[in-house]
Parts: C-alpha cells; structure tokens; sequence
C-alpha cells in the first residue's frame, strides 16, 4: 500500500515532518483512507526515520520562468536536418538516415545538466528534439504565456538545419540574470551557447518580429485538427 501511496516529492518531504499536523492533513486530504491507515499504523518517528533516510530530491521543469532570464543551448548544434519535421513536411523528403547520435556525448550532456541542476545554476529545461530548436523554445514559453528573443550562437551552421534540424544532445536551458556568470564559469569547456532572453510574450527570432506567444500556442493546440 505505502507504494502505492508514497510516491511524489512533495509526499517526501511531508513525510520528513509528519509530526507537523498542518502535513499530516496535507497528506490524508491528499490520499485519503490509504494514507490514514499508514499514520494510524506508524508513529511519527518511525515515518520520520524512514523518510528521512531519501536523499534530497531536485526537479526541473521545461517552462520558462521569468522576463530577463537568459537562454542557453547546452551541446553542439550541427549542419543535420536528416529525419526532421522540417526535412519531411517543408521538404518534401519523407525517409532520410535519423539525425546525429553519440551516447557518449548525449552521457556527458545529462551528467552536466543534473550538476547543473543539484547546483540550483538553471530554471528550465528543454531538450531539442521533434521540431527542433524553434518548437522547443516555443513549448517553453506556453506555459507561463512568455516569449524569447534570441539569435543563432553557432553562424557557421546552416539556418534551416539550426533552427528546426534534430540532431541530438542539445537542451534549451534558462538561467536567471544574477547567476549568469556562475553558469558560465561551471561550464568549462563544455559546449553552450548564449541565445538571448526571456520576454513578456513577443518572439523575436534574428531580429524579425514573430508576434507573441500566446497566438504561437493557439496555432500549436489547433494544429491536429479534431
């Protein structure tokens, strides 16, 4: 039952200061009879005991967060458009080899980016993958309604193959502008690139106007038609 029940991070947490009754209720209005059963049949300790023992859990999400945070793409953006949406339906090319692959380089990309993470230096992200770099930074900004302005940090790669190709081993992250620098210094050499920042809600891609974010969402949301 208690895995079943005990299973998010919030209910770890709770669990870690159950003799709190403000957590207590959190947790029963949460799962009801189940997890009355667990306080009934446990002692605060005994819950606190084996709670505590979970390490400190971290968690990101792929939305941005806030106007003024600046945009990263982590890992090296190539001259491959094999096996995109873009290649396909622009293109007309339906079967073409699948896009760049190393698990070396895709191992080395999440060990920084969990890093990254445990260390607090980022507050989204967002792998590039179906769609391409444009699709996910507009999937980042849906959320929270809010744009970006952002141009390419890699000139000598083909525009089309930047913007939409697929090649694989790159994330869209955000860091905020006071922890810019500590980003940049925990990089070392790995590979990233500074593409802009976060806004209210307008899109800017190179300069052009691209409207808001809000009418990108409702032609997102409306695109496979009912």
């Amino acid at each position: 039952q208690e895995a079943h029940v005990i299973w998010d991070v919030e209910d770890i947490k709770l669990c870690k200061s159950i003799d709190n009754e403000e957590n207590k209720k959190r947790l029963i209005d949460k799962h009801g009879s189940l997890m009355s059963n667990i306080i009934r049949s446990y002692k605060d300790e005994k819950i606190i005991e084996i709670y505590s023992a979970f390490p400190d859990l971290h968690f990101m999400t792929l939305d941005f967060k806030e106007e003024g945070d600046v945009i990263f793409l982590m890992g090296t953006s190539r001259s491959d458009i094999n096996s995109s949406e873009y290649l396909h339906k622009i293109c007309g090319v339906e079967y073409s080899p699948a896009p760049y692959f190393d698990l070396e380089e895709e191992y080395t990309l999440q060990k920084t980016l969990a890093a990254f993470i445990r260390k607090g230096l980022i507050r989204s992200a967002h792998d590039v993958s179906e769609g391409g770099l444009l699709t996910a930074l507009l999937e980042s900004g849906f959320h929270r309604g809010l744009g970006f302005q952002v141009r390419s940090g890699a000139p000598a790669v083909r525009r089309d193959a930047y913007w939409l190709g697929e090649s694989q081993s790159r994330v869209v992250v955000t860091v905020s502008a006071s922890s810019r620098k500590d980003f940049l210094a925990a990089l070392g050499g790995f590979p990233c690139e500074e593409l802009g920042s976060v806004t209210s809600g307008k899109v800017e891609v190179e300069g052009s106007d691209w409207g808001i974010i809000a009418a990108w969402k409702e032609r997102y949301d409306g695109a496979i038609g009912g």
